[in-house]
């Protein structure tokens, strides 16, 4: 028997197994943790020319689009999404949902940026101050970026990462468009534990060389040389039920196809706000009621930054955003500027009718000067939407169904406005279907009991059980504009040691 048992691999789990496992708690960690088979030669961008690097293109049964965070999937990320089809089933005719059972989570893709939320955000959310938390997880994850920061407060951090040529061209156009400043990102600029600093080979869609990026895994691999941490994959977690203080997990071996079970005193789920729903609702066997759910509206927009159209751009530099961005009155939108050289290349050459060498030099000499936007909106939950589980075979996971009508949108013309002053002109807006940002909460939201379906309280102790816990963001109750998976990691840490301070 275990002192507690988490479901899921990604940012929340691995930040609540640190605190638990330092502790001293015996814990068992429960996840598939699909990982990536291809072995990615270490060397630049530009140098991995060869017809044998595939892991450039668009998996070979690939069926995304812009319309859904799929977009992102490459040959050499396409274990993020092994199994989800089989398992994870949505229905759904207007959420483009993203899923990921690789090991890590949804951290596998995460671009790294690192927000902090200010206190009324934080109190929209329900969630209790963070300050101390932001910066014990910093300290873990290693953070770089501007000390001085609009964006992400926070005191621990490495020196900021080198901003290409589009991001230090946007800087000097700023004035009286947006707040603009250098992204704070979970990159590393020295070592830290083991990790190396990003060799800027602008490879970090398709590789993590050193993890100089951070993604769960990477304290994966710290967690399992404690002789107090047990992981198990692949394992997924179907149902849990209490009994007589005790919780018993179940879950099937994807490699035997066998069901299995670990027993615990306590269970603390973290496998993202759509599947930690999907396992309770399963679980407490509510079927076929609406609950909420937050999603981040979003729009990309594609552009040519004009000062650096036909000029030779940076060689050595990052894949990730160069630059976050805000309008000076209104922080409801939220904006990552991205040169995306690497990924915008495997795209444009899979649809490029001439061979595969030729067409990347064709779109390299253009794509010095694209600049994409990424723009999230903040989520109040006012709009209509729901997510509900449907009834399931007795050893399976239900299918959702998902309705989620995309909202109205202000300021998307002043927004335009503004990128043309910064000498950015639009090549079109991309309007995404809802779930496309891959930022989601409030499936289980802080509330008091009976108000929902399923809920939570503020200790994140599903409602209806005495020891099961939710440590994602499936409790939140609204959901900014900003990033939230850094304030993801900061909420595990807070809840964890709470939860290890009732229970000395």
């Amino acid at each position: 028997m275990f002192d507690i048992c988490i479901v899921g691999s990604g940012p929340s789990a691995v930040i609540s197994a640190q605190v638990f496992v330092e502790k001293g708690y015996k814990i068992c960690l429960l996840d598939i943790g699909d990982e990536c088979k291809y072995k990615i030669p270490f060397k630049h961008f530009n140098e991995q020319l060869s017809p044998e690097a595939d892991f450039f293109y668009p998996p070979d049964n690939n069926q995304s689009s812009t319309q859904s965070g799929d977009a992102q999937i490459t040959k050499a990320r396409e274990h993020l999404i092994t199994h989800v089809n089989s398992y994870l089933q949505i229905e759904s005719s207007n959420f483009a949902a993203f899923q990921a059972l690789a090991s890590g989570g949804l951290s596998a893709a995460w671009g790294a940026a690192c927000f902090t939320y200010n206190d009324t955000d934080l109190d929209k959310a329900s969630i209790g101050q963070l300050r101390s938390h932001y910066e014990a997880v910093a300290k873990i994850i290693g953070i770089s970026g501007p000390k001085r920061s609009s964006f992400c407060d926070i005191q621990a951090k490495q020196k900021p990462a080198n901003i290409d040529h589009n991001g230090q061209s946007l800087l000097r156009q700023c004035q009286n468009t947006f707040v603009l400043e250098p992204s704070s990102m979970a990159l590393l600029t020295e070592p830290l534990n083991g990790r190396t600093a990003n060799p800027y080979f602008d490879m970090d869609f398709y590789s993590n060389f050193g993890d100089s990026i951070f993604r769960s895994d990477c304290l994966l691999k710290t967690l399992a040389l404690k002789p107090n941490f047990t992981h198990i994959k692949p394992a997924l977690v179907t149902s849990f039920e209490e009994a007589h203080d005790q919780v018993k997990v179940k879950y099937l071996d994807l490699a035997s196809s066998t069901t299995g079970q670990v027993v615990a005193a306590q269970l603390i789920i973290c496998a993202g706000a759509i599947n930690s729903y999907r396992l309770v609702a399963n679980s407490l066997k509510i079927f076929e009621v609406p609950n909420p759910i937050l999603c981040n509206p979003y729009i990309n927009i594609p552009t040519i930054h004009l000062p650096n159209l036909g000029k030779k751009g940076a060689y050595y530099r990052h894949s990730l955003s160069q630059v976050f961005g805000e309008f000076h009155d209104n922080s409801d939108i939220t904006l990552q500027f991205y040169s995306y050289r690497s990924l915008l290349l495997s795209r444009l050459m899979a649809q490029t009718p001439m061979p595969a060498f030729f067409a990347r030099l064709f779109w390299r000499a253009l794509s010095e000067s694209l600049v994409i936007v990424g723009a999230h909106f903040a989520d109040d939950g006012k709009s209509p939407r729901s997510i509900q589980a449907l009834q399931a075979a007795q050893t399976s996971l239900p299918a959702l169904k998902i309705d989620f009508p995309h909202p109205s949108l202000s300021n998307v013309f002043r927004l335009i406005g503004n990128l043309l002053k910064l000498r950015c002109v639009p090549m079109g807006i991309v309007k995404t279907k809802m779930g496309a940002s891959i930022h989601y909460a409030g499936t289980i939201p802080i509330s008091y009991e009976g108000q929902y379906p399923i809920g939570m309280d503020e200790q994140g102790r599903v409602h209806h059980t005495k020891n099961v816990y939710v440590f994602d963001s499936s409790g939140w109750t609204y959901l900014p504009s900003r990033g939230l998976t850094f304030t993801i990691m900061a909420n595990a840490h807070r809840l964890s040691e709470a939860l290890q301070r009732r229970n000395s």
